[in-house]
């Protein structure tokens, strides 16, 4: 079985030079990458990021600043050890018991790092995967989440504190992927830091009681964002089952007010029948974008679900697409997305990562991984305009101006800038030293990346517990 690609996604170290591929047209002189933030142990895993600008609605210490959505370890070396461990054979439960709380990595414009811990509200502990506990203790769990009584987080590959992140109108959104649990900040609250540390209380933090999630076992929510005008928050949940294929796939576009994100209030989870078949989800004013097997456009205001067609044959391979993000340019009628799958090393027989290399990309092309650029018709159909062929394409990023498209590779370890008006041609590329994940464009065109450790790789001869790291691509 596929396993989900943000999981645990592998990233780019950023300490390390980088190597340019400089394209023959192209926009930019010159690109360059820099560390902002390494040393970061393998328990603090840095996930999607957001950009926060100069909003008055904002502290202005606060501002003009990424943010990354993350994990604060409390476990000590014995935790960071075992997580860390070389020996394959150490059960899962023992692996990832990692103790620890949300957290926000704020990045500001001029390199300062302040790490915001969420540690009112604390995690728990547990035996074992939490996917093989019962209902019954799944519900003692929550019912205890945020209780005095509760005890730290174990089985981090589970219950990523922070996964999701999204900015809009003052609030800062972290989402728990596999509790339901949701963190919102509300940052025109004053707060305190000192030595790159500060602490978020119940005076600037809200978190929703108990789970939005009515079965346990589909508390996956992979994405989640505000709706453009802020009152509203989508997010996708799926199954256990990750693709789209699988007949025990199944997936669910769910909302619920902003305003009903109270302290020790349960969220009144809602659903759009039939409005995703997968992964992907784009938000504009007025239209929710998704994408798995397909693209789905719902309209807001009625509801009303809208599964585009597509002129003429595309082959996708051995199985139907699975569109992992997409960005939606409705000014200029444009749909850019990636399909793209994982393979862990273990579900192959390979023996070294040259061999897993090799498999994977043998697997990609196979599936036809890569960028797909779709132009939208009037008639609610889509017309395939470019096709760029990739091992694991993971995010992408629009440039200010709209010219450039960056994406990134997470098996090429490339992130790389696409000229938009030149057929999606390589205008400049970086190459780094571990896997990459996770993009954000900040207010002045850079872009961030994260790496994130994972010990699949690691234990395949791929990356260290070094490759936890955020750096940032300048294109001049």
């Amino acid at each position: 079985m596929m396993k989900k690609l943000f999981s645990r996604q592998t990233v780019l170290p950023g300490f390390s030079a980088l190597a340019l591929a400089l394209a023959a047209s192209q926009a930019y002189a010159s690109a360059s990458i820099r560390p902002v933030l390494t040393d970061m142990p393998p328990s603090e895993k840095p996930y999607q990021m957001t950009w926060v600008g100069a909003d008055e609605n904002v502290r202005p210490e606060l501002r003009n600043s990424v943010y990354i959505a993350s994990f604060g370890s409390s476990s000590g070396t014995e935790g960071e050890n075992r997580l860390n461990s070389d020996n394959p054979d150490l059960p899962l439960s023992q692996r990832f018991a990692v103790e620890g709380y949300p957290r926000f990595i704020q990045i500001k414009d001029n390199g300062e790092v302040i790490r915001w811990d969420v540690k009112d509200y604390p995690a728990y502990q547990d035996s074992g995967e939490n996917k093989h506990g019962t209902q019954a203790e799944f519900a003692t769990f929550l019912e205890h989440y945020n209780s005095p009584e509760a005890k730290p987080l174990s089985v981090l590959n589970y219950l990523q504190p922070l996964h999701s992140v999204d900015y809009r109108d003052g609030k800062l959104l972290g989402q728990q992927t596999f509790i339901g649990k949701y963190v919102l900040w509300d940052m025109s609250k004053p707060v305190t830091a000192k030595d790159g540390k500060g602490l978020l209380g119940t005076d600037s933090v809200q978190i929703n009681k108990g789970t939005a999630f009515d079965n346990w076992k589909e508390v996956r929510v992979r994405l989640s964002r505000f709706s453009a005008d802020g009152k509203t928050v989508y997010g996708v949940v799926r199954s256990e089952a990750e693709d789209p294929d699988d007949k025990e796939f199944s997936v669910d576009l769910t909302w619920f007010g902003t305003s009903d994100l109270r302290n020790g209030h349960t969220l009144k989870r809602q659903s759009i029948k039939n409005a995703s078949s997968g992964h992907s989800l784009f938000l504009t004013k007025d239209s929710i974008y998704t994408g798995g097997k397909d693209i789905r456009k719902t309209d807001i205001k009625s509801g009303k679900v809208t599964t585009y067609k597509i002129n003429g044959d595309i082959d996708y391979g051995e199985a139907s697409p699975s569109f992992l993000n997409m960005i939606v340019d409705e000014k200029n009628n444009r749909i850019y997305t990636l399909n793209s799958r994982d393979i862990d090393p273990d579900e192959t027989d390979a023996k070294t990562y040259g061999e897993y290399l090799d498999k994977f990309k043998e697997f990609a092309g196979a599936h036809k991984h890569g960028l797909y650029v779709f132009d939208i018709n009037k008639d609610d159909t889509l017309t395939l305009k470019n096709y760029v062929p990739m091992v694991q394409p993971v995010e992408l990023v629009l440039s200010g101006d709209g010219k450039t498209l960056f994406a990134n590779d997470r098996m090429e370890r490339t992130v790389s800038a696409y000229d938009i008006a030149g057929d999606m041609k390589v205008k400049d590329s970086v190459t780094t030293t571990c896997h990459n994940s996770n993009l954000v464009r900040d207010g002045n065109d850079n872009v961030y990346v994260t790496s994130v450790y994972t010990y699949q790789l690691r234990l395949a001869g791929a990356g260290d517990k070094n490759c936890n790291s955020i750096s940032k691509i300048s294109f001049e």
